[in-house]
């Protein structure tokens, strides 16, 4: 899907032009310094986080804080082009409708906050959207074969975020209601 890549690419961009070159208020020291000392940072840790923030402040660009939030920055703008892609397959290839709710994602203040800075949040909600655009993908294709995908990100999210355990209910009754669909 080639609107699906230019949303991500264009919000990548855009992102990256109001990207924090220092730290920010909130926890952004907190996830910047202990992605730096490959430390934890406040609880629950976020350990996929901490370990990608590890690799992220070794990249030989901008400073420390800049290529940290290249860790909000990055997810969040593939979170866009996804929010495109499961828009468009759910109304049907509604280019508009599919556009409309990717820019005003991309746009919304706290998402495009948190594409700018140094936060966690970026990464889940790839993760969410991410998850949700398989199930969804494995209901219309009834390819039995994205459930383990399925499962490996639920399991890699978990690694990021605890809050995940919220949507277990919502993923579990989602299987269940369209479990004809496992080959």
């Amino acid at each position: 899907m080639i609107g699906s890549w230019l949303l991500a690419f264009f919000s990548f961009a855009l992102f990256l032009f109001f990207q924090a070159q220092g730290i920010f208020t909130g926890d952004s020291g907190d996830v910047v310094t202990a992605a730096v000392i490959a430390g934890i940072p406040h609880p629950p840790g976020y350990p996929l986080y901490s370990l990608l923030g590890w690799l992220a402040a070794h990249i030989p660009l901008g400073s420390l804080s800049w290529r940290v939030t290249l860790l909000s920055s990055i997810p969040h703008a593939a979170a866009v082009g996804l929010i495109y892609a499961l828009i468009y397959r759910l109304t049907g290839k509604n280019v508009f409708a599919a556009v409309f709710g990717a820019v005003s994602i991309a746009t919304n203040y706290l998402f495009f906050l948190y594409s700018s800075t140094p936060e966690v949040f970026a990464l889940f909600d790839l993760f969410v959207i991410l998850l949700w655009y398989i199930l969804v993908l494995w209901k219309d294709t009834k390819n039995a074969r994205l459930l383990p995908v399925a499962a490996f990100v639920y399991g890699l999210s978990l690694s990021h975020h605890h809050l995940m355990l919220f949507f277990a209910p919502a993923i579990a009754y989602y299987v269940y209601v369209h479990r004809d669909r496992v080959g």
